[in-house]
């Protein structure tokens, strides 16, 4: 019984799939170079104004417009607010089925290590594997919510009046939207490589176990 549930498991952390297309790049076309994004940190949710965040995101992109890309974003960032405030939405369902799955995942993971302690199986491989995968679901959440908070602010600031500050925001979340699937790949090859090996590892466990009762 025990090693159908290791192999119904593996299977399913294998078919596992996932899709972040909930942003589309093109409602404004950004002109900037190619940047190195790197791995996203476990970060606290932004608590700044959205002033002070459209601000910070002036900076650090370091943006800026010149006349006819004012005049042109001017006329064009109202109908893609109300894209990007669509992709809010879409986001949030991503979010809320992929955690969902992932929250069902480690309940499957847990059960399977209560299971195994009590045949006297070792555990601790799965154990560690699923902490792993436990700080990279966390990433994954915290990815969401910063790429979310740049989509709020991209569909609440006055673009009319601050066209340069719409960019800014609008590229911040583009960006983030990189760092988010960067965190999903983060998350898809730990389970991979560390928590799907060690259950596995458990079935070698129970055919052992198995084959020497048989031949006792």
């Amino acid at each position: 019984m025990i090693e159908k549930i290791t192999a119904l498991l593996a299977a399913s952390l294998i078919t596992s799939s996932f899709s972040l297309a909930v942003f589309n790049p093109l409602l404004v076309r950004a002109h900037e170079s190619d940047t190195t994004h790197t791995e996203p940190a476990l970060v606290q949710p932004d608590e700044s104004t959205l002033k002070d965040r459209v601000e910070k995101h002036k900076l650090e992109l370091r943006t800026k417009l010149d006349k006819a890309q004012e005049t042109r974003l001017k006329g064009r960032c109202k109908a893609a607010q109300a894209n990007i405030a669509k992709a809010k939405v879409r986001s949030e369902e991503v979010k809320n089925r992929r955690l969902a799955h992932y929250a069902k995942l480690q309940e499957r993971v847990d059960g399977l290590v209560t299971k195994l302690s009590a045949a006297g199986f070792k555990v601790d491989d799965i154990t560690s594997g699923r902490e792993q995968v436990a700080v990279k679901v966390e990433a994954l959440k915290t990815s969401f919510t910063t790429y979310q908070q740049a989509l709020d602010d991209a569909a609440a600031i006055d673009c009319v009046s601050d066209p340069t500050g719409f960019k800014a925001t609008l590229d911040a979340a583009r960006k983030l939207h990189g760092d988010l699937g960067k965190s999903y790949a983060d998350l898809r090859k730990t389970i991979a490589d560390v928590l799907l090996p060690a259950i596995n590892a458990s079935k070698v466990q129970i055919n052992k176990s198995t084959n020497k009762q048989e031949k006792n």
